[in-house]
């Protein structure tokens, strides 16, 4: 079954690779479908559907390294603007949609590396059922990209721990 989104309101954004695949995975849109439908019922839609303005005129767009069709979603309050109108995204608010979308991503993935790790899986192993799940190539760049989000936690784990032992000991001296 095909749908036709010639008709839905749209708006085309530069995404790293990793978040396009996090999209695809959060709105659960099928592998043969190029445009991601998102929906303001998750955080990832709220935060695309924030940082978009109505302008007049289709906006020119130079090039994108990783163009991705956004749908975005209808209700009762935007129909009319949405329906008549074209959109576009600042460089600052696209800049802070990418910010935006690394936080949901460090928290959505760190969920899944505890889940994986109190199952007794590997490192190795949780990354590459994250790729899996994400269709993501099997490369060097997407294994160290999602392998950093799991460094950073641990990182920052370890620097709390550090933290509540020498301050203990820094108030005994």
């Amino acid at each position: 079954m095909t749908i036709d989104f010639s008709t839905k309101p749209k708006i085309i954004l530069n995404l790293h690779p990793v978040f396009e695949a996090f999209l695809r995975l959060r709105f659960r849109t099928p592998r043969w479908q190029s445009e991601i439908v998102v929906s303001r019922s998750l955080r990832e839609g709220k935060a695309i559907y924030a940082k978009i303005k109505p302008v007049e005129f289709p906006p020119v767009r130079p090039f994108m390294e990783n163009p991705v069709t956004i749908i975005l979603p209808l209700t009762k309050f935007n129909q009319s603007t949405l329906n008549f109108k074209f959109f576009a995204l600042t460089k600052m608010a696209e800049e802070q949609l990418n910010d935006d979308l690394d936080v949901l991503l460090d928290k959505f993935l760190f969920k899944v590396f505890q889940k994986g790790y109190r199952q007794g899986f590997t490192q190795k192993q949780i990354v590459e059922g994250i790729m899996h799940e994400f269709n993501l190539r099997k490369n060097s760049v997407n294994f160290d990209t999602i392998k950093k989000y799991d460094y950073r936690a641990r990182k920052k784990s370890d620097t709390e721990i550090a933290n509540l032992i020498f301050s203990h000991c820094r108030s005994v001296s």
